[in-house]
């Protein structure tokens, strides 16, 4: 019994051992900068020679898989935002109308982080998703806002006429397919899965701001950068 006690802290060679202990979940910040400790003692306070440390466990993958959420979250929208940049300076090849078509895309997205930070929920892979789902919403309804109100000008209308077929138009089915998403999306509130939950509330939420954003920021852009 003891040996069998013994071999689950000890490999059969004998070379390796584990030490078992539990901390607090006092967050992934506070716990790196334990793990951080934790390494520099053991490689200022042992002999490296003869023996090697090494975190390991659940806890300590869980901490490294939402650092890596973290970062391919920032690259993959960095990604996204050039190559939507990109083809918007093709489409409308006007720089002004470049910034003014990427506003109300970002904002939406801080919205978005920072109702996850004020709810408290921790950024993981499903929820991860919801950024990438309102980026794409967001620059489709922006594309088809400014879209039309290029088409408008070059007809030969003013900046006002311009806007007010926009808005007659482009600006009521945009108005419809958002509160579709919206509504469609606030169903998983209802879900007992609470990832599901978090992401209707977050994805309904958000995609009602990049509507309001669209319809209330782009014109204000436009009548003062555009001359």
């Amino acid at each position: 019994m003891a040996r069998k006690q013994y071999g689950k802290f000890v490999n059969k060679n004998e070379t390796k051992s584990r030490i078992r202990a539990r901390v607090l979940d006092v967050g992934t910040d506070t716990l790196n900068q334990l793990y951080k400790r934790f390494d520099s003692f053991t490689s200022t306070q042992t002999d490296s020679s003869q023996v090697k440390f090494k975190l390991t466990g659940s806890g300590v993958l869980l901490d490294k898989n939402s650092y890596y959420i973290q970062e391919s979250l920032i690259t993959g929208l960095l990604a996204g935002l050039l190559m939507v940049a990109l083809i918007m300076a093709l489409l409308f090849k006007n720089f002004k109308l470049l910034l003014i078509s990427l506003l109300p895309n970002l904002v939406p997205l801080l919205f978005a982080g920072a109702l996850l930070g004020y709810m408290n929920i921790p950024l993981e892979s499903t929820i991860s998703v919801v950024f990438a789902i309102v980026f794409g919403i967001a620059v489709d309804d922006t594309i088809h806002f400014l879209g039309r109100y290029k088409l408008c000008r070059d007809k030969g209308l003013d900046k006002e006429a311009a806007l007010e077929i926009t808005f007659s138009e482009t600006g009521r089915a945009l108005i419809i397919t958002t509160m579709t998403l919206f509504f469609g999306f606030l169903i998983l509130l209802f879900s007992a899965h609470a990832p599901s939950v978090t992401i209707g509330l977050l994805v309904s939420v958000t995609l009602l701001t990049a509507l309001v954003l669209d319809l209330l920021l782009l014109p204000v852009l436009i009548r003062s950068w555009l001359k």
